[in-house]
């Protein structure tokens, strides 16, 4: 088990760069969430507001 946090951990602090963008996998996942979570937040409100 600590071999994977680890591993995971190592993944997040990992480098990449893109399109002359440089950055940290922990942005990404943390961005990537932060979406999806808003995409949540919306459909909620949605499928709320045709309940009415």
């Amino acid at each position: 088990m600590q071999d994977f946090v680890q591993t995971v951990l190592n993944w997040f602090i990992h480098d990449w760069e893109l399109f002359g963008l440089h950055g940290q996998n922990w942005m990404l996942a943390f961005g990537g969430g932060l979406v999806l979570y808003i995409a949540m937040l919306i459909g909620a409100r949605r499928r709320r507001s045709h309940l009415h």
